[in-house]
């Protein structure tokens, strides 16, 4: 999970021009696999580990996973940016938080 933060915040540091530009569609495609693998590994964490951390949007992150996996046609660039740009810096601190906790 710690890498794929890395490469989306790689992506942010970009800037949203260059995310939005019409010929940067494989950066697009790549923001996307990576929210969608953080959200699968984020599923995959034992039930104990998301209990105790209830602060972490858990289910948003599969609703998330589950819309940008399946429902090709409502995925809006603007909201992959907001994703990438605003919500995954404070999860990355988060989760941070979480392996320190586990020992990792």
């Amino acid at each position: 999970m710690e890498q794929r933060l890395a490469w989306a915040a790689e992506i942010v540091a970009d800037g949203e021009d260059a995310f939005i530009a019409e010929p940067n569609w494989r950066t697009r495609e790549a923001l996307k696999s990576l929210l969608i693998d953080l959200n699968t590994a984020a599923d995959r964490l034992p039930e104990s580990v998301r209990e105790k951390y209830p602060e972490i949007p858990w289910r948003e992150l599969r609703d998330q996973r589950n819309l940008l996996a399946h429902d090709y046609a409502s995925i809006r660039h603007s909201i992959l940016w907001a994703t990438a740009s605003r919500h995954l810096p404070p999860l990355r601190d988060q989760l941070a938080g979480v392996r320190r906790d586990l020992g990792h």
